[in-house]
């Protein structure tokens, strides 16, 4: 399957979401952190960023540039337990692909999921190092 990078201060919804996608056969990671979702994809980069809108430490649409630096074809989920209609106006065009408002059931998610790599799958990206 993919490689799932989760990132959520929250620690609980954080594990809750990893457990979840892990159980659908994806390679999952999270992080904490802004710092630490960076230090994880440069690492190994992943598939899919499934990233929550308030980050504690910073800013959230630079980790997912600064991922996407890296992977242009990075799919970017968005997760927020505030409206949406702020998301969408902040984040540069292209950088999300989609935005999911909490509380979501993990049905949406895992629809999102298979979307976003189903896109990204018809993307034509060429093969990244270390894959």
């Amino acid at each position: 399957m993919a490689r799932i990078l989760v990132v959520d201060d929250e620690r609980s919804y954080r594990r809750y979401l990893t457990r979840h996608l892990a159980r659908e056969g994806h390679e999952v990671r999270s992080a904490s952190s802004g710092g630490e979702a960076l230090e994880i994809g440069a690492e190994r980069p992943p598939d899919l960023l499934i990233l929550d809108w308030m980050l504690d430490d910073s800013c959230n649409l630079e980790v997912a540039e600064a991922l996407r630096g890296v992977d242009p074809e990075l799919k970017v989920i968005l997760i927020t337990g505030f409206r949406s209609e702020r998301a969408r106006r902040d984040a540069p065009d292209g950088t999300i692909f989609r935005i999911i408002e909490k509380p979501f059931d993990l049905g949406d998610l895992s629809s999102a999921v298979r979307d976003a790599l189903s896109d990204r799958a018809g993307s034509e990206a060429p093969p990244r190092p270390g894959r």
